[in-house]
């Protein structure tokens, strides 16, 4: 148990840490209003920074849920991907909710990868095969994930396709093959004015996540009508991306 613990808090220092050399002002930074049927009830807050061959996504994130917003969820996570096809190197996460402390290390390899979690100082791991292509964490109030998948669609046409999703959820994280249902293009409000936006769904119905993308891969909305959440990309200026090099 010892190894597994000092395994997590090294995985997460690394997924938190910020290279001291790193020049910010090529970062992109992001902001996400969070909505749960109709009512503002958090900020998302995500910063990208270019490393090279790989990407470093820290997010933060505030929530006040439950009646009359008495349970703060507090959060933050780390990813590292690589900066050309966006696959998977690192992933860590730290709630804070309801007094108790959560936290989530995934160590990843080329065919494997294990999941170890941490409640309170009590931690297990699971392992898992890793699947082909690309593997998204899907993870309770990190929506940077989705824009993580708005990347790798970008400048990519299907109509119906799947991707690996790896679902965080307490005691029992699951490994699951979601359907990417393309539905076409619509204006989406951005800031003070509307642009076309890309529009899809992810997952099975009538569960699924509706998402809408603009022409940079940019996650604008977040839609999942079962529990009434929206996630909105709040308005301001963004540079373009540069496109990932398939593989």
């Amino acid at each position: 148990m010892r190894t597994l613990i000092a395994l997590f808090v090294l995985s997460a220092a690394l997924a938190f840490s910020a290279p001291g050399r790193a020049d910010e002002s090529q970062n992109e930074k992001a902001t996400f209003r969070i909505q749960v049927r109709g009512k503002t009830v958090g900020t998302e807050t995500m910063t990208v920074e270019s490393l090279g061959d790989s990407l470093a996504i820290h997010t933060q994130t505030i929530q006040l849920l439950g009646p009359n917003g008495a349970d703060s969820l507090i959060k933050r996570a780390g990813f590292g991907v690589d900066a050309y096809d966006l696959n998977l190197r690192s992933y860590a996460s730290v709630q804070k909710f309801r007094g108790h402390v959560v936290s989530q290390s995934l160590m990843l390899h080329d065919t494997l990868f294990t999941s170890y979690r941490d409640r309170d100082g009590r931690g297990a791991g699971d392992t898992f095969t890793r699947p082909p292509g690309h593997l998204f964490v899907v993870d309770a109030g990190v929506f940077a994930s989705f824009d993580l998948v708005c990347r790798m669609l970008r400048g990519r046409a299907f109509e119906r396709r799947t991707v690996a999703l790896f679902v965080v959820a307490g005691e029992s994280d699951t490994l699951v093959e979601a359907p990417l249902v393309d539905l076409g293009t619509e204006p989406v409000k951005f800031g003070e004015k509307n642009v076309s936006a890309r529009r899809f769904t992810l997952g099975e119905e009538p569960g699924a996540y509706r998402i809408w993308m603009d022409s940079e891969g940019r996650m604008m909305r977040l839609e999942h009508e079962p529990s009434g959440l929206r996630v909105d990309r709040v308005g301001q200026a963004v540079k373009k991306r540069p496109v990932p090099t398939p593989h």
